[in-house]
């Protein structure tokens, strides 16, 4: 009976052991600027990696940049740090590793991740005659290598205010261009010409801007230029014998090898009105036509 009384109790204990749910942990830092400074509000976020596909809540930073995340289930974990004005950095531990083991009951304390300020582009924009160039559209390009081909990619764009001035601020680390573009044509046969800082139509002539973590760059001034144009309008259609037009995809480029390889820098605006595309003159220019959902692309030269 005693034996029988032993045995039902040792299985009640194993059963109540096995159904108890694991031990939580909790997970424990700070999070810093690339000075050392300790950074508040900041967004620390765990995403679990182990086929579960939701995060925990995110937990702000208090007033000296730590933080604390409690009631932690066991498992391999990513950690995401945002900050506006800093650029959102996952975690890598010493030795490189992106994610956390969590043990059951583990308190894991000493998750430091660094943030890097965004920075900051401003200037102005003039016209030709030296006036503020008010509504002007302004871009910063990144320069982007694909498949041993360099283009170059918008990360941001605001519009001149009426003082001619603009701001691009929450940049990260890197080399951009600044490209402005007027949004009123000048006159008959003057096209709307983009123009790079300081001062140029052709995007290979430009200077580019280093932007360094927490940089404020000021007075990357943009002068725009008033050039004639030549208007040039066509239609794409099948090669079958009778084929009619359909959508496609025009892009501009100074070169064939950034016409073929869609790497090329699109300076002169479409004309809206009819679908045509004003040139510059002095310049071999190339149209590249992409096709949308019919198979196969071309480009065709244009001598002005």
């Amino acid at each position: 009976m005693n034996q029988l009384v032993r045995l039902l109790t040792f299985v009640l204990m194993a059963s109540w052991a096995f159904a108890q749910p694991p031990q939580l942990a909790s997970v424990a830092g700070s999070v810093v600027s690339s000075t050392g400074e300790p950074i508040k509000k900041a967004v620390v976020s765990l995403r679990y990696e182990d086929g579960r596909t939701h995060s925990l809540p995110g937990i702000t930073t208090d007033g000296a940049g730590n933080y604390t995340i409690q009631d932690v289930e066991p498992g391999k974990y990513s950690v995401l740090v945002e900050r506006i004005g800093y650029l959102a950095r996952r975690y890598r531990g010493d030795r490189g590793q992106a994610f956390l083991a969590i043990e059951a009951g583990q308190k894991l304390t000493g998750v430091t991740i660094v943030l890097n300020k965004l920075g900051v582009i401003s200037g102005k924009i003039w016209d030709e005659d030296g006036d503020p160039a008010p509504k002007c559209n302004v871009e910063v390009l990144a320069q982007r290598n694909e498949k041993g081909k360099q283009r170059n990619e918008q990360v941001a764009a605001v519009q001149s205010n009426d003082l001619g001035e603009y701001r691009i601020p929450f940049l990260a680390p890197g080399k951009y261009l600044i490209k402005a573009t007027n949004s009123i044509a000048f006159g008959p046969g003057e096209g709307i010409v983009a123009n790079f800082y300081p001062s140029t139509t052709n995007p290979v002539k430009a200077t580019l801007v280093e932007v360094g973590a927490g940089s404020q760059i000021a007075g990357i001034d943009v002068r725009l230029s008033k050039e004639r144009t030549y208007h040039v309008r066509g239609q794409v259609v099948d090669l079958v014998p009778g084929g009619t037009p359909f959508p496609r995809t025009l892009g501009l480029f100074r070169n064939e090898a950034d016409a073929s390889g869609g790497g090329g820098e699109l300076t002169i605006q479409q004309n809206s009105s009819d679908r045509g595309f004003d040139f510059p003159a002095g310049a071999a220019w190339f149209v590249y036509i992409g096709c949308g959902s019919h198979d196969g692309s071309g480009f065709l030269a244009v001598e002005l």
